[in-house]
């Protein structure tokens, strides 16, 4: 309603009223269409429809900062539900208005804004304890203390966004996180002073209470669904210990750029969260097979969905084999630049093909989509494998079934997408026939590059010395001579 509603203000005077009408801007999504009017057109939109606006959402609107009016803005919208600030390059006393004056607050969105500081956190808790969801990462003024004053007087918080903020490695805001036991997703990715013992007092407590017998804490488990911590250094497998029996319900897990994290950590925590279905490992350098054969033999391994091993050099087809048949629900698998080979390829594809399909899928879907460019140890062979099998049907079913969408090498990319778009209209024939001329190609291809070689050998049997001959050097060097000279001749072409 909002990108038509503004682009017709200028149709006629009666409609220039209406559109100036409250009550068709309940919701106002500014992000689409504020670079296409005048400020002063939106800022009257908002002054006009304020006290009618639940969810306002101003993101990017940059060019709002220099209206001279923008005071009435702020002071006409007090009956928000949520706001999209990020971006907008506010003032802080604008911002501390736009707090104040709506305490019915359940969402709001500061990241990015250097005008929001540990101020603003203490104000947004006195103003508004029905907050559930609060974005302020990259805030450069906000630190974990200005959090826990949020986290103390908000208790219906269950999201909470505070990327690259500061002071995490004190006790006093993981202790606040504790003893809410509110949160359900929290994104704390880039908060480089987060520790191992931050973590094992926001999921035991400060003083934990340790059962004897099982060597676990006697505290209940956590709420958490979702939890970000990529990009934290100082993190260790210890982080994954002390989560352990402690996140039961966690279904999303990054931990991308933590290269302190083992096999040993993993080991222990793949086992205890049975509804894990997001795993972001990118960049854990020290994982290996070992972690991903745990993965496989997990409850979890029948939930995941998305895996993300992207530069962990160290995972090949040990591995990765048996977690493909041990994930049924797969739907995206990152291995680019791993040792991941050809048998893992076949192996997706035979999978894929052969999983169930309902009723009412007759054509073919896109059901795995998998990312391999950068692997040494996967050539053409595989990639082709896949085409095949995502081209052949199905005899005892009706419906084409899942086919799987490959991300591999530039140079074979195109042929690769087309192949997939021609299976996906069902035109098996023109696909079958594409893969065909592409194999052709790529064995043309290769055994020239294998004519070139003898030729260069023959070239060099030519010239080498005869056995028994007492001019070796001189034969050598004549040869010597002879391949420099072509390698200056090749040279110098290319350079032409």
């Amino acid at each position: 309603m909002c990108g038509p509603s503004a682009s017709i203000i200028q149709v006629c005077k009666r409609w220039h009223v209406l559109c100036y009408d409250g009550q068709l801007w309940t919701t106002f999504d500014a992000s689409e269409f504020y670079k296409d009017i005048p400020v002063e057109k939106l800022a009257g939109i908002i002054i006009k429809a304020g006290p009618f606006i639940r969810h306002l959402n101003l993101r990017g609107c940059v060019q709002i900062q220099n209206y001279w009016r923008v005071e009435l803005v702020s002071n006409a919208c007090q009956n928000l539900l949520s706001a999209n600030l990020e971006g907008c390059k506010l003032e802080r006393n604008i911002v501390h208005n736009f707090v104040g004056t709506n305490t019915s607050l359940l969402q709001i969105n500061l990241s990015g804004l250097i005008s929001v500081s540990n101020m603003t956190c203490r104000l947004l808790g006195q103003k508004c304890p029905r907050l559930t969801s609060l974005d302020i990462s990259w805030c450069s003024g906000v630190d974990s203390r200005g959090i826990r004053k949020i986290i103390e007087n908000c208790p219906e918080l269950r999201e909470l966004k505070a990327s690259e903020c500061g002071r995490f490695d004190e006790a006093s805001p993981m202790q606040a996180i504790f003893k809410s036991n509110s949160l359900e997703r929290l994104y704390l990715s880039g908060c480089e002073s987060l520790t191992d013992e931050s973590i094992r007092i926001m999921v035991e407590g400060r003083n934990a209470d340790i059962d004897p017998l099982t060597g676990r804490t006697t505290a209940p488990p956590r709420k958490l669904k979702h939890l970000d911590l990529s990009r934290c250094s100082r993190l260790t497998s210890a982080t994954l210990k002390h989560l352990a029996y402690n996140v039961p319900d966690l279904e999303g897990l990054q931990l991308s750029g933590c290269e302190g994290m083992t096999d040993e950590g993993f080991e222990a925590l793949l086992p205890t969260v049975p509804k894990l279905t997001h795993l972001d490992l990118e960049e854990c350098t020290q994982v290996s097979n070992t972690t991903v054969l745990a993965l496989a033999k997990a409850p979890c391994a029948v939930t995941l969905k998305h895996l993300q091993l992207s530069y962990c050099e160290q995972v090949g087809d040990v591995g990765l084999a048996p977690l493909i048949r041990a994930c049924p629900n797969l739907t995206n698998l990152e291995i680019d630049n791993t040792r991941v080979g050809d048998f893992t390829l076949e192996e997706i594809a035979i999978r894929t093909r052969n999983r169930k399909v309902s009723s009412d899928r007759l054509g073919a879907f896109v059901g795995l989509r998998v990312v391999i460019y950068d692997c040494p140890s996967i050539s053409w062979h595989g990639v082709r494998e896949v085409l095949v099998r995502n081209a052949v049907k199905v005899p005892s079913r009706a419906a084409h079934g899942q086919v799987v969408q490959i991300k591999c090498y530039y140079g074979w990319q195109m042929t690769v997408d087309e192949h997939l778009k021609r299976v996906l209209r069902g035109d098996l024939c023109s696909a079958n026939r594409l893969e065909s001329k592409w194999a052709e190609h790529m064995v043309a291809v290769e055994e020239g590059h294998g004519r070139r070689r003898r030729r260069r050998r023959r070239g060099d049997a030519l010239w080498a010395p005869e056995d028994g001959d007492d001019g070796d050097e001189e034969g050598a060097g004549a040869a010597s001579s002879w391949r420099n000279g072509r390698r200056r001749r090749g040279a110098s072409c290319v350079v032409m």
